[in-house]
């Protein structure tokens, strides 16, 4: 994420086109979703219910379900690598 941020600064200080600093915009956005849910599933991997999940969150333990379960975890992961493949 600290990359994607980085890239972000960088693209705004060298005023370069709305597209590309709306593109890595959206960059850092996925890598900070990616990176909630991992810590999520930490969490519920060390022993963390969704009730403490969703205290924590400041959400009901349906909403953080949906918005980090394992499926959703798994989706923003493989987003995230498929952005990774297209950049190469």
């Amino acid at each position: 994420m600290r990359d994607a941020g980085m890239r972000l600064a960088e693209s705004h200080l060298r005023e370069e086109p709305l597209g590309r600093r709306l593109a890595l915009a959206a960059q850092v956005e996925l890598e900070a979703r990616c990176y909630a849910a991992a810590a999520v599933q930490d969490a519920r991997r060390d022993g963390a219910t969704w009730e403490d999940v969703a205290q924590e969150a400041g959400q009901s333990a349906a909403a953080v379900r949906a918005r980090w379960g394992p499926a959703r975890a798994e989706r923003l992961m493989r987003d995230r690598l498929e952005g990774q493949e297209e950049s190469l």
